[in-house]
């Protein structure tokens, strides 16, 4: 994956079928998306501040995104895209 971030650590990564829209997530950081294949990313911040994201899925078109943040080994929080 380009990023000009190439030292974040990424939990997780999800993709739209066509592979046009991708979500990659960091364990301390930011969700970042792409809508050209990766070529270049914008960087997301959820709540003002970095949070530990444990994984992402997106719908097939790419315009729904669910991100699961972590907090502690029984807690956590699932956010979920306002975009259509």
């Amino acid at each position: 994956m380009v990023n000009t971030k190439a030292n974040l650590a990424y939990e997780a990564i999800t993709s739209s079928s066509d592979d046009k829209k991708v979500v990659a997530v960091t364990t301390s950081g930011n969700i970042w998306t792409s809508s050209n294949s990766g070529a270049t990313f914008a960087e997301v911040v959820v709540g003002g501040e970095s949070k530990k994201w444990e994984d992402v899925a997106c719908s097939s078109n790419g315009t729904k995104v669910v991100a699961v943040e972590y907090e502690t080994f029984v807690s956590g929080h699932i956010h979920l895209s306002s975009e259509e």
